[in-house]
């Protein structure tokens, strides 16, 4: 290998390297109306960088950048501003690189088809499950389960939901 030959290589290289460097990820938040997605924004971040309310309070896209991402706030689905059939277009959500579906309480419907939705189009979807700490406390009272049983049965609800086995899951402390 010549040292031309090497050098237009080293070159190729360190321009792969700068363009990653300067890559952003555009991630939306996605889910129910109240389901936490801005909360959640806020928990990733450390500090509070997007806006909650207890009523609907993301009206439109809303962009916060941390650390190389851009999480994308977006109304919450299956609202009368924000129908469950025409959020996937309205939104233009296949402009975005991955998903960050937020679930609380329950695994609804809209969580499923948004889910379904998107993996038709080979997008990314991250399930994740709000409130996670409430359910603790209300199952280990009601049946006097441990952090680990809810979490299992938990688990277990969203891959059932789903209707597969997908990788296992990361959990977070």
């Amino acid at each position: 290998m010549s040292q031309t030959h090497l050098d237009e290589i080293v070159k190729e290289w360190k321009r792969k390297v700068e363009e990653f460097a300067e890559a952003r990820v555009r991630c939306a938040v996605i889910g129910n109306s109240g389901s936490g997605k801005s909360s959640l924004i806020n928990a990733i971040a450390g500090e509070k960088i997007a806006r909650t309310g207890p009523t609907e309070t993301t009206d439109g896209k809303q962009e916060y950048q941390h650390a190389g991402l851009i999480f994308v706030d977006l109304p919450g689905c299956g609202t009368p501003r924000w129908p469950k059939d025409t959020y996937v277009s309205s939104l233009q959500l296949l402009d975005y690189d991955c998903f960050l579906l937020n679930t609380a309480e329950r695994f609804f419907e809209n969580d499923l088809y948004l889910y379904e939705e998107l993996k038709k189009f080979g997008k990314m979807v991250f399930v994740l499950r709000n409130t996670f700490d409430r359910a603790v406390e209300a199952v280990a009272h009601d049946h006097g389960h441990s952090e680990d049983q809810v979490r299992e049965i938990l688990e277990k609800n969203i891959r059932d939901n789903l209707g597969f086995n997908p990788p296992n899951p990361v959990n977070l402390p």
